[in-house]
């Protein structure tokens, strides 16, 4: 009978925490502030997420926390690899991890450029943003998407894929 008892409160624990990812968090709070979903609407993350940082990495799927150590230049260890169609997110603040979490890229994704571009770990898929502020959209099949706000910056966008050559970027000036 004890054990039944933890058995479901364990369940019931993760049930509530896998409602409570980025993504969810992030829809929930546009769907809240944007009276029409179907318009552009600006956020801040920070506001979000309830956390302040000053920089954000997204590691696609199957990055290994050994490369993730890598890219970020901090220790980082984790056992729970980044599932199929599924980003992590990390929030530094002074180099210290102050958020992290894993979200399913269905019904909302961020747009595919980064702040810096990377010419040693060319097949790392990962963005880095130094900005809060973000634009959030809808796509026609009711998809949210997120770009980054920044004015006269340089970005670069992701365009190519190539196993020998890596990752290939384009400029952007926004």
């Amino acid at each position: 009978m004890k054990t039944l008892k933890i058995v479901s409160l364990l369940m019931f624990a993760g049930l509530f925490f896998a409602c409570n990812h980025t993504d969810k968090r992030i829809i929930k709070y546009v769907e809240s502030v944007c009276p029409n979903s179907s318009d552009t609407c600006r956020i801040d993350l920070r506001k979000v997420l309830k956390v302040d940082y000053d920089c954000m990495y997204l590691f696609g799927e199957f990055t290994q926390p050994d490369e993730i150590s890598s890219v970020m230049g901090i220790a980082y260890s984790s056992n729970k690899t980044i599932a199929d169609s599924e980003r992590r997110i990390i929030l530094l603040k002074n180099n210290q991890i102050v958020y992290e979490d894993d979200f399913h890229i269905r019904f909302m994704d961020f747009e595919e450029i980064t702040e810096r571009v990377d010419t040693i770990r060319k097949n790392s898929y990962y963005l880095v943003h130094y900005s809060p502020y973000y634009l959030v959209s809808k796509d026609l099949d009711a998809n949210y998407y997120l770009t980054e706000i920044s004015k006269n910056k340089q970005f670069y966008r992701r365009i190519d894929y190539d196993s020998d050559k890596g990752y290939t970027f384009e400029e952007v000036t926004k």
